[in-house]
């Protein structure tokens, strides 16, 4: 039958194409063939979304195939979108290996080009060697290998680690070593980098233990590129941390196996943050000039980002994590937090501490189960910059999230994560429609507020009778607290269950309480059991602990064991009135 459905596509009998087609498509076809055959019937009859649906699931399956991707790039330059459409055209060259299509996919990347609204760039590709060039030989091996026939530079920046290596690094084509005069940091090195860069050239950082796998940088491309607002996109990858994607694998052959399954287009892949890692990172050239270097000096290459991140936000310009960038490191255990010292001095300059306010919930994202296309509406109060928002949207591409924050100074930076107002949910008067929201979210909140009973009863109104309320309360009871307070101790801190910011304590009880009393029913109660860390684990607090548990008539040894309550409420028969 496909022999037939090339035959009718040969001659032209359009119709009979389209109707066997159909019946091909009906029957699970899901040869490299059927896909390239059945988009261009669909084209023919002006079927666009038919057209690109075809072309999308024929890369998911076929990702290496250079006619699917010639066949985006027209899709693409027919709808106006000529950076996307030279992006496909360029990697469609990269994997064609027939003379004469090479000649026509380069014909079309000149049509793109010549579009007013072209502004596609170059690559230069940043390797700041930080501790010897072990895996370096590789690294050049993979970035030579994936993107041959793309137009780039690598500019491998030696922070006085190579010695004699440097002779064997400048043996790779396109590649040059810039030896640092002295030794610098992880933001130096990248500045320097930069400079050093071709004239107009998008920046792309990549670690000198990370290996680029196929088409992770072509579709951190396609987003950077998406919008004229992105100015910067990252991958995900094995290294544990802020963007680690957990995989099955143990051996490099395994992980480059699962990346030609992740590194193809999908519908909801693009995330957006707040900053993104240098792990992989491409950022366009514009939004540098924009905003200046890195800043350099820290403990860490985290403040750098982190900075980095936050100037893009305050230049109006997106960051955007990839799903489908992934690439391998050989450092899983790679370091990957933010020292005191930089944490303090972040908040220093932006008046608030970044990394706090841009963390999305990983665990409340996993309450929200709902089928991956509904028309969702999501409400966070408390919701800072709008991560946990931005990551909802990326799972349900058709939710609709809004949020509410206090700090004008923080909400600002929210401005592509969310539809976020400025106030205070204790005073402010709310513009929502009546039972308008299928999820209404408090992460770490109600313990932050002077009445969080009358919140909670006056928010019930905004939530639809069969949605639900999602709460993370901390737990008074948890033991380390207890014995410390048996010691006449009662010491608040920076974070934790003894917050300074804290205003009301609960337990499991009085958050039943609070919600009973305010309408709704308590439909399923999850628990992080971990220690404070008030105290320190002596044996003499694990007595006074194991004493503790023996007496009679106290609650359950569980309840001193919760640190936080994560809480999903539903309206009662006498809250939905």
């Amino acid at each position: 039958m496909l022999e037939q459905l090339l035959k009718f596509a040969t001659e032209e009998r359009w119709e009979e194409a389209r109707e066997l087609g159909e019946q091909l498509r009906r029957q699970g076809e899901e040869s490299e063939t059927f896909f390239i055959l059945f988009a261009t019937i669909c084209g023919v009859f002006g079927e666009d979304l038919m057209e690109y649906e075809h072309i999308i699931c024929g890369l998911q399956k076929y990702p290496l195939n250079h006619e699917l991707y010639f066949m985006l790039g027209n899709y693409y330059l027919g709808h106006q979108k000529s950076n996307l459409a030279f992006l496909c055209f360029e990697q469609a060259g990269h994997f064609c290996e027939d003379p004469s299509d090479v000649i026509l996919i380069r014909e079309n990347m000149k049509v793109a080009a010549s579009q007013p609204e072209f502004c596609v760039n170059p690559v230069s590709v940043i390797i700041s060697v930080q501790s010897g060039g072990s895996v370096l030989h590789e690294c050049l091996g993979c970035i030579n290998e994936h993107l041959s026939g793309i137009s780039y530079e690598t500019l491998v920046v030696d922070n006085l680690c190579l010695g004699q290596e440097i002779a064997w690094v400048e043996q790779f084509e396109y590649t040059k070593v810039i030896t640092c005069e002295r030794e610098a940091d992880f933001a130096e090195s990248v500045n320097i980098g930069v400079k050093s860069s071709g004239i107009g050239n998008d920046i792309y950082l990549l670690t000198d233990d990370a290996l680029l796998m196929p088409n992770a940088l072509f579709w951190l491309r396609m987003c950077l590129y998406e919008r004229r607002t992105v100015g910067a996109a990252g991958g995900v990858s094995n290294a544990r941390g802020w963007q680690s994607l957990v995989l099955p694998c143990q051996t490099v052959n395994e992980y480059a196996v699962e990346a030609r399954k992740i590194n193809v287009p999908g519908n909801c892949v693009y995330e957006n943050k707040l900053w993104l890692d240098g792990l992989s990172l491409l950022i366009k050239r514009k939004a540098i000039d924009d905003v200046g270097l890195f800043e350099s000096g820290a403990a860490g290459h985290l403040y750098s980002c982190i900075d980095f991140g936050m100037k893009l936000a305050r230049a109006e310009y997106e960051a955007v994590l990839c799903y489908n960038s992934f690439i391998y490191s050989t450092s899983m255990d790679r370091i990957n937090s933010l020292v005191q010292e930089d944490f303090d001095r972040l908040v220093c300059k932006w008046k608030f501490a970044p990394s706090y306010y841009s963390t999305s919930r990983t665990d409340i994202l996993e309450k929200i189960m709902r089928p991956q296309k509904d028309e969702i509406r999501v409400l966070e109060v408390g919701c800072g910059c709008g991560a946990t928002l931005a990551a909802i949207r990326r799972r349900y591409p058709n939710a609709h999230v809004c949020g509410i924050e206090l700090v004008e100074e923080v909400a600002v930076y929210g401005t592509y994560m969310a539809d976020i107002l400025v106030g205070d949910i204790e005073v402010m008067d709310l513009p929502y429609e009546r039972h308008e929201f299928d999820y209404i979210i408090f992460g770490d909140v109600l313990e932050h507020l002077r009445q969080p009973e009358r919140v909670v009863q006056r928010i019930k109104k905004y939530l639809r009778p069969d949605g639900r309320l999602l709460a993370s309360i901390p737990n008074l009871m948890n033991i380390e607290v207890i014995v410390s307070l048996l010691k006449g101790n009662f010491t608040y801190r920076n974070e934790g269950i003894l917050d300074r910011t804290h205003i009301h304590f609960f337990t499991l009880r009085e958050i039943r309480r609070m919600f009973e009393e305010a309408g709704y029913i308590l439909t399923d109660i999850q628990v992080r059991n971990f220690r404070e860390g008030i105290l320190e684990n002596t044996r003499e607090n694990e007595r006074i602990i194991e004493q503790l548990y023996q007496i009679e008539g106290i609650a359950e040894r569980l309840e001193f064991e919760v640190y936080q309550y994560l809480i999903e409420a539903a309206l009662s028969e006498e809250g939905k009135g």
